[in-house]
Protein backbone atom coordinates (compact mmCIF):
# COMPACT_ATOMS: atom_id res chain seq x y z
CA UNK A 1 0.00 0.00 0.00
CA UNK A 2 1.51 3.27 -1.08
CA UNK A 3 2.05 6.14 1.46
CA UNK A 4 0.02 9.23 0.79
CA UNK A 5 1.86 11.77 -1.33
CA UNK A 6 2.42 15.23 0.25
CA UNK A 7 3.64 18.32 -1.57
CA UNK A 8 6.70 20.07 -0.03
CA UNK A 9 5.93 23.45 1.57
CA UNK A 10 7.34 26.49 -0.21
CA UNK A 11 10.53 27.91 1.29
CA UNK A 12 8.85 31.17 2.24
CA UNK A 13 6.35 29.24 4.36
CA UNK A 14 9.03 27.63 6.49
CA UNK A 15 9.07 29.50 9.82
CA UNK A 16 11.81 29.35 12.45
CA UNK A 17 11.02 27.94 15.81
CA UNK A 18 11.63 31.39 17.38
CA UNK A 19 10.97 34.71 15.64
CA UNK A 20 14.00 36.89 16.50
CA UNK A 21 12.74 40.02 14.77
CA UNK A 22 10.73 41.40 17.69
CA UNK A 23 13.74 40.83 19.95
CA UNK A 24 16.48 42.19 17.70
CA UNK A 25 14.72 45.30 16.44
CA UNK A 26 14.69 47.14 19.79
CA UNK A 27 18.33 46.17 20.28
CA UNK A 28 19.30 47.48 16.85
CA UNK A 29 17.37 50.68 17.40
CA UNK A 30 19.07 51.20 20.76
CA UNK A 31 22.51 50.56 19.23
CA UNK A 32 21.79 52.93 16.34
CA UNK A 33 20.59 55.57 18.74
CA UNK A 34 23.74 55.15 20.85
CA UNK A 35 25.99 55.41 17.78
CA UNK A 36 24.06 58.44 16.58
CA UNK A 37 24.38 60.06 19.99
CA UNK A 38 28.11 59.32 20.05
CA UNK A 39 28.57 60.86 16.60
CA UNK A 40 26.53 63.88 17.65
CA UNK A 41 28.62 64.19 20.80
CA UNK A 42 31.92 64.05 18.94
CA UNK A 43 31.10 66.16 15.90
CA UNK A 44 28.71 68.79 17.23
CA UNK A 45 28.85 71.47 19.95
CA UNK A 46 27.21 68.95 22.28
CA UNK A 47 30.68 67.71 23.17
CA UNK A 48 31.73 71.18 24.28
CA UNK A 49 28.53 71.64 26.25
CA UNK A 50 28.94 68.35 28.08
CA UNK A 51 32.68 68.82 28.65
CA UNK A 52 32.01 72.34 29.85
CA UNK A 53 29.69 70.93 32.50
CA UNK A 54 32.36 68.47 33.65
CA UNK A 55 35.59 70.47 33.26
CA UNK A 56 36.48 74.08 33.97
CA UNK A 57 38.59 76.17 31.61
CA UNK A 58 42.18 76.34 32.83
CA UNK A 59 45.11 78.09 31.19
CA UNK A 60 48.56 79.54 31.74
CA UNK A 61 49.44 82.94 30.26
CA UNK A 62 53.11 83.65 29.60
CA UNK A 63 55.00 86.87 28.81
CA UNK A 64 58.26 86.10 27.01
CA UNK A 65 61.15 88.55 26.50
CA UNK A 66 64.84 88.19 25.74
CA UNK A 67 65.77 90.55 28.54
CA UNK A 68 63.73 92.07 31.36
CA UNK A 69 66.57 94.51 32.19
CA UNK A 70 66.52 97.25 29.55
CA UNK A 71 68.45 100.51 29.78
CA UNK A 72 66.73 103.89 29.61
CA UNK A 73 65.75 104.62 26.02
CA UNK A 74 65.81 101.00 24.88
CA UNK A 75 62.88 99.10 23.40
CA UNK A 76 61.63 95.98 25.18
CA UNK A 77 60.04 93.29 22.96
CA UNK A 78 57.46 90.97 24.56
CA UNK A 79 55.51 87.98 23.20
CA UNK A 80 52.27 86.66 24.74
CA UNK A 81 51.64 82.90 24.83
CA UNK A 82 48.66 80.92 26.17
CA UNK A 83 48.75 77.24 27.16
CA UNK A 84 45.40 75.52 27.91
CA UNK A 85 45.55 73.32 31.02
CA UNK A 86 42.20 71.52 30.75
CA UNK A 87 40.55 68.95 28.43
CA UNK A 88 38.18 71.69 27.24
CA UNK A 89 39.40 74.47 24.92
CA UNK A 90 39.40 78.09 26.00
CA UNK A 91 36.39 79.95 24.68
CA UNK A 92 36.65 83.23 22.79
CA UNK A 93 37.80 86.14 24.92
CA UNK A 94 39.67 89.42 25.30
CA UNK A 95 43.38 89.91 25.98
CA UNK A 96 44.43 93.08 27.78
CA UNK A 97 47.99 94.32 28.38
CA UNK A 98 48.74 96.99 30.98
CA UNK A 99 51.86 98.52 32.54
CA UNK A 100 52.57 100.15 35.87
CA UNK A 101 53.65 102.44 37.39
CA UNK A 102 53.07 105.24 34.92
CA UNK A 103 56.07 106.95 33.36
CA UNK A 104 58.51 104.02 33.25
CA UNK A 105 57.32 101.96 30.26
CA UNK A 106 55.52 103.40 27.24
CA UNK A 107 53.97 101.33 24.42
CA UNK A 108 55.71 101.85 21.08
CA UNK A 109 53.71 104.02 18.62
CA UNK A 110 52.38 101.03 16.67
CA UNK A 111 51.27 99.13 19.80
CA UNK A 112 48.23 100.88 21.38
CA UNK A 113 45.62 99.04 19.28
CA UNK A 114 47.24 95.71 20.13
CA UNK A 115 47.08 96.18 23.91
CA UNK A 116 43.39 95.13 23.91
CA UNK A 117 42.43 92.47 21.37
CA UNK A 118 39.88 89.71 20.95
CA UNK A 119 40.98 86.07 20.90
CA UNK A 120 39.51 83.05 19.15
CA UNK A 121 38.90 79.62 20.66
CA UNK A 122 42.21 78.14 21.89
CA UNK A 123 42.72 74.37 22.13
CA UNK A 124 46.54 74.21 22.03
CA UNK A 125 49.55 76.30 22.97
CA UNK A 126 49.16 79.52 21.00
CA UNK A 127 51.22 82.69 20.53
CA UNK A 128 48.76 85.58 20.60
CA UNK A 129 51.23 88.11 19.18
CA UNK A 130 52.11 87.72 15.50
CA UNK A 131 54.86 90.26 16.12
CA UNK A 132 56.25 91.11 19.58
CA UNK A 133 54.71 93.96 21.53
CA UNK A 134 57.26 96.71 22.13
CA UNK A 135 57.59 99.03 25.11
CA UNK A 136 59.99 101.94 25.45
CA UNK A 137 61.95 102.23 28.70
CA UNK A 138 61.49 105.91 29.55
CA UNK A 139 63.05 106.10 33.00
CA UNK A 140 64.96 103.90 35.43
CA UNK A 141 63.10 101.91 38.07
CA UNK A 142 61.02 98.76 38.57
CA UNK A 143 57.96 98.27 36.37
CA UNK A 144 55.40 95.56 35.57
CA UNK A 145 53.77 94.35 32.39
CA UNK A 146 50.49 92.53 33.09
CA UNK A 147 48.58 90.29 30.66
CA UNK A 148 44.97 89.30 31.42
CA UNK A 149 42.95 86.91 29.26
CA UNK A 150 39.21 86.90 30.05
CA UNK A 151 37.20 84.20 28.26
CA UNK A 152 33.53 84.14 27.30
CA UNK A 153 32.82 82.01 30.36
CA UNK A 154 34.18 84.92 32.44
CA UNK A 155 37.24 83.01 33.53
CA UNK A 156 40.26 85.30 33.89
CA UNK A 157 43.88 84.17 33.55
CA UNK A 158 46.74 86.57 34.12
CA UNK A 159 50.48 86.87 34.52
CA UNK A 160 52.93 89.64 35.39
CA UNK A 161 56.41 90.28 33.96
CA UNK A 162 58.75 92.14 36.30
CA UNK A 163 60.97 94.64 34.48
CA UNK A 164 63.95 96.50 35.96
CA UNK A 165 65.07 99.51 33.94
CA UNK A 166 68.70 100.58 34.41
CA UNK A 167 69.95 104.15 34.22
CA UNK A 168 71.92 104.98 31.08
CA UNK A 169 75.61 105.57 31.91
CA UNK A 170 78.96 105.43 30.12
CA UNK A 171 79.74 104.73 26.48
CA UNK A 172 77.13 102.77 24.60
CA UNK A 173 77.02 101.04 21.25
CA UNK A 174 73.95 101.03 18.98
CA UNK A 175 71.63 98.02 19.21
CA UNK A 176 68.15 97.27 17.92
CA UNK A 177 66.80 98.16 21.35
CA UNK A 178 68.50 101.56 21.30
CA UNK A 179 70.26 103.46 18.50
CA UNK A 180 72.31 105.48 21.00
CA UNK A 181 75.96 105.47 19.99
CA UNK A 182 78.24 106.12 17.03
CA UNK A 183 77.52 105.05 13.45
CA UNK A 184 79.70 104.93 10.36
CA UNK A 185 77.75 106.49 7.51
CA UNK A 186 77.99 107.00 3.76
CA UNK A 187 75.98 109.84 2.18
CA UNK A 188 76.14 109.87 -1.60
CA UNK A 189 79.57 108.24 -1.52
CA UNK A 190 80.94 110.61 1.15
CA UNK A 191 81.90 108.79 4.35
CA UNK A 192 81.52 110.11 7.87
CA UNK A 193 80.13 109.45 11.32
CA UNK A 194 76.78 109.96 13.00
CA UNK A 195 76.33 110.14 16.79
CA UNK A 196 72.82 109.54 18.11
CA UNK A 197 70.92 109.59 21.39
CA UNK A 198 67.82 107.42 21.34
CA UNK A 199 65.19 108.27 23.95
CA UNK A 200 61.88 106.45 23.55
CA UNK A 201 62.69 106.10 19.81
CA UNK A 202 63.11 109.83 19.36
CA UNK A 203 66.55 110.44 17.85
CA UNK A 204 68.80 113.45 18.29
CA UNK A 205 72.47 113.89 17.52
CA UNK A 206 74.95 115.13 14.94
CA UNK A 207 76.87 114.04 11.84
CA UNK A 208 80.25 114.86 10.35
CA UNK A 209 81.25 114.04 6.75
CA UNK A 210 84.78 113.66 5.40
CA UNK A 211 84.26 116.62 3.00
CA UNK A 212 83.76 118.95 5.97
CA UNK A 213 79.99 119.13 6.01
CA UNK A 214 78.38 118.70 9.40
CA UNK A 215 75.17 119.44 11.24
CA UNK A 216 72.46 118.23 13.59
CA UNK A 217 70.30 115.10 13.29
CA UNK A 218 66.67 114.80 14.42
CA UNK A 219 64.05 112.15 13.75
CA UNK A 220 62.49 108.89 14.82
CA UNK A 221 62.75 105.18 14.26
CA UNK A 222 60.60 102.11 14.86
CA UNK A 223 61.09 98.36 14.57
CA UNK A 224 62.20 98.47 10.92
CA UNK A 225 62.44 102.08 9.70
CA UNK A 226 64.76 105.04 10.30
CA UNK A 227 63.58 108.55 9.37
CA UNK A 228 65.68 111.58 10.27
CA UNK A 229 66.63 115.02 9.01
CA UNK A 230 70.27 115.99 8.45
CA UNK A 231 70.49 119.76 8.92
CA UNK A 232 73.33 121.49 7.07
CA UNK A 233 75.43 123.67 9.35
CA UNK A 234 75.84 127.31 8.33
CA UNK A 235 73.59 129.72 6.46
CA UNK A 236 72.28 127.15 4.00
CA UNK A 237 68.60 126.32 4.59
CA UNK A 238 68.98 123.04 2.69
CA UNK A 239 68.63 119.74 4.52
CA UNK A 240 68.62 116.01 3.84
CA UNK A 241 65.52 113.94 4.54
CA UNK A 242 66.87 110.46 5.26
CA UNK A 243 64.57 107.45 4.88
CA UNK A 244 66.13 104.05 5.55
CA UNK A 245 65.29 100.55 6.78
CA UNK A 246 67.10 97.89 8.79
CA UNK A 247 66.76 94.17 9.45
CA UNK A 248 64.98 93.55 12.79
CA UNK A 249 66.71 90.17 13.18
CA UNK A 250 69.23 90.33 16.03
CA UNK A 251 71.43 87.80 14.24
CA UNK A 252 72.09 90.19 11.35
CA UNK A 253 74.46 93.15 11.41
CA UNK A 254 72.75 96.41 12.35
CA UNK A 255 72.83 98.38 9.08
CA UNK A 256 70.73 101.23 7.68
CA UNK A 257 70.02 101.19 3.95
CA UNK A 258 68.01 103.79 2.08
CA UNK A 259 68.10 107.21 0.46
CA UNK A 260 68.38 110.89 1.33
CA UNK A 261 66.52 113.68 -0.45
CA UNK A 262 68.31 117.04 -0.58
CA UNK A 263 65.56 119.60 0.03
CA UNK A 264 65.44 123.37 -0.11
CA UNK A 265 62.66 125.77 0.93
CA UNK A 266 60.49 127.28 -1.80
CA UNK A 267 58.78 130.08 0.10
CA UNK A 268 55.44 128.65 -1.04
CA UNK A 269 53.13 127.74 1.85
CA UNK A 270 51.34 125.14 -0.25
CA UNK A 271 54.59 123.39 -1.22
CA UNK A 272 57.20 124.60 1.29
CA UNK A 273 59.96 122.19 0.19
CA UNK A 274 61.45 121.21 -3.14
CA UNK A 275 63.53 118.07 -3.68
CA UNK A 276 66.71 118.92 -5.58
CA UNK A 277 68.03 115.38 -5.87
CA UNK A 278 67.96 111.98 -4.18
CA UNK A 279 71.18 110.25 -3.12
CA UNK A 280 72.08 106.96 -1.44
CA UNK A 281 72.45 106.57 2.32
CA UNK A 282 74.08 103.77 4.27
CA UNK A 283 74.89 103.41 7.96
CA UNK A 284 76.59 100.74 10.07
CA UNK A 285 76.47 100.60 13.87
CA UNK A 286 79.85 100.64 15.56
CA UNK A 287 80.41 97.56 17.68
CA UNK A 288 82.46 97.20 20.90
Amino acid sequence: MNAPHTEPRPADERKPLIDLKPILMPVLVAVASSVGSLVAYVFTPLKEVVNGMVWEEQAEVLLITQSAHPVEGEALAVDVLVQPRSPVPLSEGVLQITTQPAGLLRPAPENPKRLAQTTKKIDAATKLTQEPLEFIAQASGKAEIKATLTTRSRRAFETVLQVEIARSTGERFPTRRSFTGVWNIDLDGITGTMTLTDVARTLKGSYVLSDGRRGLVEGTRDGKTFRVTFYVEGDSPARYAVDATFDPDDKADLELTGSARLRTPTGNNLEPWKDLRTVTFHGVARAP
